[in-house]
């Protein structure tokens, strides 16, 4: 008795290929996407934090009387510090 075709299981080496192609043009096309979408989240976390320090810093000066300076920092790593000056009247 011989097995026909019908009966036999598993994918063909050339159907394999145009699966992988297929996967590579998926991953290929998505990846500079998700790179633009890092960087925007990247962009939108690092103001909603400056935002949230501006804030903090606003409630502290007005509780507290006192100046506070921000500097920002434009070198490598950016960023910026803040620095809380004498009492005033």
């Amino acid at each position: 008795m011989t097995r026909t075709r019908m009966h036999e299981r598993g994918f063909s080496l050339i159907e394999l290929m145009v699966a992988i192609v297929v996967f590579g043009l998926l991953v290929g096309l998505s990846i500079p996407n998700y790179q633009s979408y890092a960087q925007a989240q990247k962009l939108r976390g690092t103001s909603e934090n400056l935002v949230q320090t501006i804030q903090l810093q606003r409630s502290r000066a007005m509780a507290t009387g006192q100046s506070v300076v921000i500097n920002f920092n434009t070198g490598t790593p950016a960023g910026w510090t803040v620095m809380s000056a004498g009492r005033q009247n």
